[in-house]
């Protein structure tokens, strides 16, 4: 399932909110999170980049997450097995 999200530099995005997507970085839709620097966030979906970002290239395929108090903008963390903790 798909949903628009907006990326917190004001990008829209499509995000696969289905939990084979989310699976496949070992997390789920809707989870609890702690980011490195423990923030809470819940888990959002997969979509890829739009642009390049660091060493990662656009299309790339990454999990985006909400930041509590982030009015539901999201982020991604180029790791998420090493980046994020599961609450």
């Amino acid at each position: 399932m798909l949903r628009e999200v907006i990326a917190f530099d004001g990008t829209p995005l499509q995000v696969d909110t289905s939990g084979e997507a989310c699976e496949k970085f070992g997390f789920q839709p809707d989870q609890r999170v702690l980011d490195p620097y423990n923030n809470e966030a819940t888990v959002v979906g997969v979509a890829p980049l739009p642009e390049n970002a660091g060493c990662m290239k656009k299309g790339t395929d990454v999990l985006f997450i909400s930041l509590d108090g982030a009015d539901g903008k999201v982020c991604f963390y180029p790791d998420p097995a090493k980046n994020l903790r599961k609450l």
